[in-house]
């Protein structure tokens, strides 16, 4: 059974995520004990520091003791990682994997659900925290750690961590992409994106205050049908954006005019 909280754990990865959760664990006075890593020359100076020790993940001198360790790797690298460690408590820090890709006797989620880039510190006290477990003993203890990390921590399974996940891919990972299509199209005009950067704020803003539905504004939304054929028009030479306005565009149209 895991330990009473000691705030000592290894950690494995030398990615982003990796990088911003060694060092909230340091701010918060968790120690990590040992980082594992494919490469010793992947970590960072910072990361380095973070810790208090760096060893290649497969050194035959990982420990199997009762100190967790938390893989913080890709979706796809989990499972594969989770036999290479020894260690008898495991928690993993995907969206997308479940609980059960995990290989020791106690199992661990904690999955922060933010967006991770290098050179950009996160807010931890505005980052939610999923936490799941495979018995009572480590879903306390990592209960314990994900309320240091946040003020808030949602216990969800596996199947609804999974949509949440796809969710976070579409407001984030797709709605991204949008920002590159639109970024993209002002490029040609000698138009800086940055004049957008206003109304993505105010946008994101009023989502604190009422629905998405709620929110929905624009042409498609009153069916303008005079400024989508002229956005049609503008469209005619950049079909990538084209495609996404037009689909995007219907739906719109369906749901509110049906």
């Amino acid at each position: 059974m895991i330990e009473k909280p000691t705030k000592v754990i290894d950690l494995v990865g030398a990615g982003n995520l990796a990088h911003h959760l060694a060092r909230r664990c340091t701010q918060k006075g968790w120690r990590v004990r040992t980082l594992f890593v494919r490469s010793i020359n992947s970590v960072g100076s910072e990361l380095r520091s973070l810790c208090q020790r760096v060893v290649a993940l497969d050194d035959s001198s990982a420990p199997s003791d009762s100190v967790p360790v938390i893989l913080a790797v890709s979706d796809d690298a989990v499972a594969m990682v989770s036999k290479h460690v020894h260690h008898q408590t495991q928690i993993h820090t995907s969206g997308s994997v479940p609980l059960s890709a995990l290989a020791s006797g106690q199992k661990a989620v904690l999955y922060p659900l933010q967006t991770f880039s290098h050179g950009v510190s996160p807010d931890w006290n505005q980052i939610p925290v999923c936490i799941e477990a495979s018995d009572a003993a480590t879903l306390e203890w990592v209960r314990t750690m994900a309320t240091d990390l946040s003020p808030t921590v949602t216990h969800l399974d596996s199947e609804q961590r999974k949509h949440v996940h796809l969710a976070a891919v579409v407001v984030n990972n797709l709605v991204n992409h949008l920002y590159w299509l639109a970024d993209q199209h002002l490029h040609h005009e000698g138009v800086k994106f940055e004049l957008l950067l206003p109304l993505i704020t105010e946008t994101t803003r009023k989502l604190e205050q009422m629905s998405p539905d709620q929110a929905q504004t624009g042409p498609a939304r009153r069916n303008d049908q005079s400024t989508l054929r002229l956005h049609k028009e503008l469209l005619a030479d950049d079909p990538k954006l084209q495609a996404v306005y037009h689909l995007i565009t219907e739906q719109i149209i369906t749901r509110y005019h049906g």
